[in-house]
């Protein structure tokens, strides 16, 4: 969850700063390993950059607030968190491999762009074809279920970044 803001906030860093975040690429669910993970995030300079905020669950209680935001929400119930997000993304979603938090969140983004229910339907984008079609199918039931609707144009599934990028810059081109 933190890729997208620290590519924001990060996108034109030099060499150096992306050594000292590979130092600790991911965590675990010991302090330590924590620790770790937070340390190896450099002060992020205050630069002309769109701002980013994190919301992090609370209900897993090993997650810790992503170091590559600039603001912070808290929200106790899991369930309306993520309602918040989905409802405040509205140029798009990049779905990445993940277990039951991410398969729900596919599911209540779809739903919001299938009864248009908080504006025009926005792009779906399944990153990793043979995740998302044969180890966690969600992206063909999605697909199915936009059949004929204005949700449909907006669903991508791929393995390439840039077509990820296009299909966003379509998006907000249209929708501007």
């Amino acid at each position: 969850m933190e890729a997208v803001p620290l590519g924001v906030r990060c996108g034109s860093a030099d060499a150096d700063v992306l050594a000292q975040l590979a130092q600790a690429p991911s965590f675990g669910e010991d302090d330590e390993s924590i620790g770790r993970w937070l340390a190896a995030f450099p002060e992020v300079p205050s630069f002309d950059v769109p701002r980013t905020i994190g919301i992090p669950t609370w209900f897993y209680g090993h997650e810790p607030p992503n170091p590559a935001c600039e603001l912070h929400a808290k929200y106790f119930a899991n369930s309306v968190r993520e309602e918040g997000l989905l409802t405040v993304a509205t140029g798009g979603i990049v779905y990445t491999p993940g277990k039951a938090g991410t398969v729900q969140e596919v599911f209540q983004d779809f739903t919001q762009n299938y009864y248009g229910s908080v504006g025009p339907a926005a792009p779906m984008i399944f990153l990793g074809r043979a995740f998302w079609t044969d180890e966690v199918p969600a992206a063909p039931l999605v697909q199915k279920l936009a059949a004929g609707r204005e949700a449909e144009r907006w669903i991508l599934v791929t393995d390439e970044i840039d077509e990820a990028v296009e299909l966003l810059l379509k998006y907000a081109s249209e929708i501007r």
